[in-house]
Formats: structure tokens, C-alpha cells, sequence
């Protein structure tokens, strides 16, 4: 039996629904976006019947008040353990010299080998400043942003052309054994995650073993404040059938440098341990009012927000309420904003994990929701971090989570929820326990920093 025209008409509009829900065209979206605009109107007019929501979410809200305070010192003493991991401890590399602490807020457009940094404005950063990680050279100080004070540009080690002196242990000559170093060698036939610097123009070609840290003699003043500073150990690898010499790196260039230090003269560091970033400063954050459920699907957890593209909000902006971290905005519209909660599958963020009995977070790398476990309440999430068995606890151990320096657009110190590790080797899996269910809240609070910063 065949379809009628209106029939016909009615699955085609349904099928181009289909595929606009998959691959959305932005000028259709806005075309919907005020085509809806009504019924959204009356969507605000009815919010006086929900009424009956409102014991329930004022509970909350008022819980969340009252922790704010303790929470927020709780916070702020996770960054600065976090950052205090990041700087030196060995006492031979703090002479004549200051580390100055900084969040990673960002990569360089399509050049993981930039990353953008944060850093307290009174301190004397200059390009060319060295990079480390503790007690390891991971770059140096490009560019300073001249629109914005405190940040700066700054590239790793693996940059194809980077390039630092670097020396190891004593030849039969009784000289230091000299290298360059710079740039990273093709995927190699030993395990794949452990990254191997490029390591050229040997001075002596007996040595092939031995720990390799800079030695910038003859390089400028500013240069030498990297001297001493481990780079990695030496080794040969098989890279396509070529025997080459590469160097094994003692960090994770790829998740493990959410927060950093920076090299400056011992006059031109700062007074005392300074956050970057401070998550709860109020001019960061616009308020927006929940308006919609958002997606009918029952896979996804979003919501509408009454916030337009006139607020200058970008899409990714990180959700709170208090200190805790609730999702990311997902799209900016003309009428109205989509909200992405925690169990919305994709959503993703970087984080640390707090675990009981460690006194720095461990960087956990980028973590993607899967979904709400059931209806627990919990989410779960993967985790394509790589660190040792022995850091992570065991199967089933329960870690505080939090996010992140990584990105401009979320800011670091926000308490994601509890989580407990349920499997994976290489690629962990883990089912959190969301600070707060935002999925009834009125209100939501969006980061804006950078319109902040941008401002005249």
C-alpha cells in the first residue's frame, strides 16, 4: 500500500530532521532557532506552574550555598598542591634562579606543540623564559599576548624545530659527552605510548647510554636558567629498520602538563606560591535561568538556557553551581542556549584525580562521557590516560575528581563528583558520582573569563 502525498511529504521532513540532528548546518539551526522562538516564549510564560519542582531545588540550591565556602578552600588548597608538583624540588636547580607557577589554558590551533599558559601578571616572564615540569625541561617562552597580561605562548621540546644543548656524563677524555635535542622520533617498534625525543649531533658517538639534561653554556643568560634540568635517557631505537638514538622521556607530553613553572631571574619571581586562575572570582561567571528540558532523546542530558549570542558566551563554556562542575555549553543560539550536563554521551573535559593519601592530584588526561549508568544517577566516563597501577590504587578504589588547567574555557579547581576506577589496564573506566545533580536546577552558572579579560 503506498504512501499519500502528505504522507510522503511527512517522512521526508522526518528523514531531513534525522540528518539534521546528525550533522547540524548552522544556518538552518538559526532558521529553527526563530522559528521556535514562540513556543519558547510561552515556555517561560508556563514556568510559574512548575511550582511544585520548586521545594526540591531550592533544597539543593540552599545545600550548595552553604558549602561553598568550605568547598572553595577545598579547592584552592588541590590547585596549589597541583602546582606545587609542578615546580622544582631538587635543591641544585633553585639557586639563582625562581619558578614561576602557571596553568595551561590552551593549545595553539592545530599545534599540540604551543601550548598557552597563564601566569601571575606581576611576575617577570620574558620570552626565551625555560619551561619545566618539576624537575624537567618540557620548553620555553615564545610570545608574551600583549592584549592580556598574565599569558603567554610557549613551545615544548617536541616542536619539530626546537632545539636545546643538552650533555651527559664524561667521555675517555674526561669531557662532557654533548647532544642537541629537539623534535621527537617517528613511531618506533618499542611501546608506542612512551614518546622518544630526537637527539642529534653527538660529540662523542660511544655514547649511547646515560641521562641527558640541559646545558645551555653558551647560550644567553636566560637560556642557562634551564641548566641542569633532565631531559631523559638516552637508548637506541628501531625506527623503520634504522637504528637510531632517541631519548626516553620522563613525562607525558600528551596529558601530564596541566600545570607548569616558568624560569625568571631570582628578582623578578613572585613573593609567594600565586594561583593563576582563581575559578571563583565573580566577574567570571554569568548567571543563566534553565528554560527547557532541552533534547527529547532519552540518551542525552541537556538543557535550554535563557541565554543569547549577545551575552558573547562561547560554545564549551564550563556549567556550575557553587564550586561544582556541571557540563559545558553546547551551542549559543539567537533566542537560547543549549546546556550539555555531565551524562550527555561526548561530553568531555580534562581532570585530576585526588586520591587519599597523595598529597599532589594526578593528572587524568581527557576525560569522555559514556552516559548515565542506568538510573544510579552515576556517569560513566573513559579515560585514555596512561599511569601506573601503583598512582591509580586499586580496581575499585574511590578518587575525588576535579577539573583541570587545559582549556580557556573551563577553569581549573571545579569538583566534578567521586569516581571509582571499574576496569581497563591502558584505558581506565570510571563511574562517577556527580558533585550535584543538575538535572532539576533553575539556574546555572557559566564561565565568561575571557569576555572578562577582553573587556575595555
Amino acid at each position: 500500500m503506498g504512501l499519500s502525498r502528505s504522507g510522503t511529504l511527512f517522512l521526508i521532513g522526518f528523514l531531513v530532521l534525522i540528518a539534521l540532528s546528525l550533522y547540524p548546518v548552522a544556518s538552518v539551526e538559526a532558521v529553527i532557532d526563530r522559528a521556535f522562538a514562540p513556543s519558547r516564549a510561552l515556555a517561560e510564560l508556563a514556568r510559574p506552574f512548575a511550582w511544585l519542582e520548586r521545594r526540591t531545588v531550592a533544597a539543593a540550591e540552599e545545600e550548595v550555598a552553604l558549602a561553598f565556602e568550605a568547598e572553595r578552600e577545598r579547592a584552592h588548597a588541590v590547585l596549589f598542591a597541583s602546582q606545587a608538583d609542578a615546580m622544582p624540588d631538587d635543591p641544585a636547580l633553585l639557586q639563582g634562579r625562581a619558578a614561576v607557577g602557571a596553568h595551561v589554558i590552551g593549545h595553539r590551533s592545530k599545534n599540540h606543540d604551543r601550548l598557552r599558559l597563564r601566569y601571575p601578571v606581576d611576575a617577570g616572564v620574558l620570552p626565551g623564559s625555560p619551561v619545566v615540569r618539576g624537575n624537567v625541561f618540557v620548553g620555553r617562552v615564545i610570545a608574551l599576548d600583549p592584549k592580556h597580561p598574565g599569558e603567554c605562548t610557549a613551545e615544548l621540546v617536541t616542536a619539530r624545530d626546537f632545539r636545546v644543548s643538552a650533555a651527559t656524563g664524561s667521555t675517555a677524555s674526561g669531557e662532557l659527552a654533548r647532544f642537541v635535542v629537539g623534535g621527537v622520533l617517528s613511531k618506533t617498534r618499542n611501546d608506542d605510548r612512551e614518546l622518544r625525543l630526537a637527539v642529534q649531533y653527538p660529540s662523542d658517538r660511544d655514547v649511547a647510554v646515560g641521562t641527558l639534561r640541559v646545558s645551555e653554556d653558551e647560550g644567553s643568560p636566560l637560556a642557562r636558567l634551564a641548566d641542569g634540568f633532565l631531559l631523559g635517557e638516552l637508548e637506541w631505537v628501531d625506527v623503520r629498520g634504522t637504528r637510531l638514538l632517541g631519548l626516553v622521556a620522563p613525562l607525558d607530553y600528551a596529558f601530564g602538563l596541566n600545570h607548569l613553572a616558568l624560569l625568571v631571574p631570582p628578582q623578578m619571581g613572585t613573593a609567594g606560591p600565586v594561583l593563576p586562575i582563581d575559578p571563583f572570582e565573580p566577574a567570571s561567571w554569568v548567571q543563566a535561568r534553565v528554560i527547557l528540558a532541552g533534547s527529547v532523546s532519552a540518551l542525552r542530558e541537556t538543557r535550554k538556557l535563557a541565554l543569547t549570542s549577545a551575552s558573547q558566551v562561547r560554545v564549551g563554556a564550563a556549567l556550575s553551581l557553587g564550586t561544582r562542575f556541571v557540563g559545558r555549553i553546547g551551542r549559543v543560539g539567537v533566542f537560547d542556549s543549549d546546556a550539555r550536563l555531565l551524562g550527555d554521551p561526548g561530553l568531555s573535559f580534562s581532570a585530576l584525580a585526588r586520591i587519599a593519601g597523595q598529597a599532589a592530584p594526578i593528572p587524568l588526561g581527557r576525560l569522555v562521557s559514556l552516559g548515565a549508568d542506568g538510573s544510579s544517577g552515576d556517569v560513566l566516563f573513559e579515560c585514555s590516560q596512561v599511569i601506573s597501577r601503583e598512582r591509580a590504587g586499586a580496581q575499585g578504589a574511590t578518587v575525588e575528581l576535579w577539573t583541570a588547567a587545559a582549556e580557556t574555557d573551563l577553569p581549573p579547581g571545579l569538583l566534578v563528583g567521586t569516581a571509582v576506577l571499574i576496569g581497563g589496564e591502558r584505558q581506565f573506566t570510571l563511574r562517577v558520582r556527580p558533585a550535584l545533580d543538575a538535572r532539576s536546577a533553575q539556574r546555572l552558572a557559566v564561565w565568561r573569563s575571557s569576555l572578562v579579560e577582553d573587556a575595555p
